[in-house]
């Protein structure tokens, strides 16, 4: 039995040597305070990804649907979740993604806050996993004119 679990363990790893040998990284970026519009009942917030792939090895990143390469959420300083983003009911539609070697891949998307879900003075994380990919940053939030 255990010469079968390492025969396994071994096929596993020959199937993705550049992943194991340099993984991909992602950026998140957003702006430091999220202007919260007076009157506005959600807000649309730019985000920017980047994907970088710092190995000499192209990387393919797969997702099972499209749903699944965009997903994120946002805890306050408790981390409680204030918004979660992560529900996808889609069909099986596999997607990849190849990064070059040394390649960086940027990407504009964008995320939608129920304004009041959210309150000036607290400090809040976006979670984002792109392909797969983790990274979060804080942000915190201003109530607008």
């Amino acid at each position: 039995m255990n010469a079968n679990l390492i025969a396994g363990f071994a096929a596993l790893l020959a199937l993705t040597p550049a992943a194991l040998a340099a993984p991909v990284t992602l950026a998140v970026k957003i702006a430091p305070v999220v202007i919260l519009p007076a009157g506005q009942e959600n807000v649309t917030v730019p985000v920017t990804l980047t994907l970088a792939n710092p190995s000499d090895q192209p990387v393919t990143l797969k997702a099972s649907n499209r749903c699944e390469i965009n997903i994120w959420s946002v805890t306050d300083s408790k981390s409680g979740e204030v918004t979660n983003h992560g529900i996808c009911m889609m069909i099986y539609q596999p997607q990849s993604n190849t990064l070059a070697p040394g390649a960086l891949q940027t990407a504009e998307e964008t995320m939608s806050l129920h304004a009041a879900d959210y309150r000036e003075g607290e400090s809040y994380t976006l979670r984002y996993r792109f392909w797969g990919i983790s990274a979060q940053v804080a942000f915190a939030v201003k109530q607008g004119q």
